[in-house]
């Protein structure tokens, strides 16, 4: 599942398979975010977003992080970070405001201070405090059911920016959660990355959410993973994909026809860790050439995997644009094609954005 949507999706599904069969780990929580309603389909280049961990790898090891009070170094530079302190209520704050203060105090200080969640937590605690993060969003996601294989795609509109639309959900133990996945495409070329990517997707097994924003090209030998809201990115490397997982093996099922596309249909199966638990999971996933923008994406669709599993899904003839997935915990679909017009900005970074490894843990709600 971990190609539909982004990586971290299969971290958060795995992560919730795990606890539906084996619920003896647990998690700290990460201080709530305040929401404002929105449109989740509107490009960020009009709208201020969450964004989510683009890699299983940075999810996983987050939760083990706060499972174990411990996690992989970060650096900080804040006065917050190194005192791992919430800013104490003013005179003018109501009691609800200090009880709030003071239990997300207790619960940073039991996570070490090399905890990337600590220190996401933290920034995200400064940037309220100095009225640098942006306006909040709320994401939603309606649970839509498979499709049909002779349900045809609606292509409308003529203009240069191509959105694929896709929907679908996950059905974890007899619960079922909405999933949706956006991705626009210039077609003039004339940015420095060609296409973003947004997706969201909820997961009521482990109360959690996830939004997702990122930039790429079919060129680049790295993506963009970034967040409006608190203005800060991360460069993921695509030879760095994929190292959380193991035998993975690609096979070809053959030529098949579906939403009106021809497709080639190929099976993954793959080993992936988490929370300690070794998770074993296969997908089906179907690609076409045929899908408009298609050349302008491939092989960026296979983004979330290793660059050798990329060669071998090549390899089995499987190119082109996503067009249906499944597998025994998610399916994503192809619902609608619109030719847009779109402003250069919804493929830019901007300039006053900072880096940051942990970017990704910014969109966990």
């Amino acid at each position: 599942m971990r190609r539909i949507t982004c990586n971290t999706m299969l971290a958060l599904l795995l992560i919730s398979a795990a606890f539906c069969k084996n619920n003896s780990h647990k998690t700290a929580n990460v201080p709530a975010q305040k929401k404002d309603a929105g449109n989740a389909l509107t490009p960020p280049a009009a709208q201020v977003s969450d964004s989510f961990a683009q890699t299983s790898g940075s999810v996983a090891r987050a939760v083990d992080s706060v499972a174990q009070a411990g996690g992989p170094a970060a650096s900080t530079a804040d006065s917050i970070a190194h005192t791992g302190a919430v800013p104490a209520a003013d005179a003018s704050s109501d009691p609800g405001t200090a009880i709030a203060n003071a239990l997300s105090n207790l619960q940073l200080n039991q996570m070490k201070n090399n905890n990337p969640l600590k220190q996401v937590a933290q920034n995200m605690i400064k940037a309220e405090h100095d009225g640098t993060r942006g306006p909040d969003k709320i994401y939603t996601a309606e649970y839509k059911p498979e499709q049909s294989a002779e349900y045809t795609v609606p292509v409308q509109g003529d203009a240069a920016v191509y959105e694929l639309q896709y929907t679908g959900g996950s059905s974890l133990k007899g619960k079922q959660d909405g999933a949706w996945k956006n991705i626009y495409i210039n077609t003039k070329n004339n940015t420095g990355w060609n296409v973003f990517t947004e997706s969201y997707m909820a997961s009521s097994a482990i109360n959690m959410k996830v939004h997702s924003t990122i930039l790429s090209h079919k060129d680049s030998a790295y993506i963009v993973s970034f967040n409006s809201q608190y203005q800060k990115y991360n460069r993921e490397p695509l030879s760095e994909r994929g190292k959380y997982e193991s035998e993975v093996k690609v096979q070809k099922i053959g030529d098949e026809k579906m939403f009106g596309y021809s497709c080639v249909h190929i099976r993954v199966s793959y080993t992936i860790t988490a929370l300690h638990q070794t998770v074993h999971s296969t997908d089906d996933e179907w690609y076409s050439n045929d899908v408009p923008g298609a050349q302008y994406v491939s092989p960026v669709l296979f983004e979330s995997h290793s660059p050798q599993v990329v060669q071998k899904i090549m390899a089995a003839g499987c190119s082109g644009a996503l067009v249906n997935f499944k597998s025994a915990e998610m399916h994503l679909q192809l619902t609608g094609i619109t030719k847009k017009d779109a402003p250069d900005t919804t493929f830019t970074l901007p300039a006053n954005y900072q880096l940051d490894k942990n970017t990704g843990l910014y969109g966990l709600q």
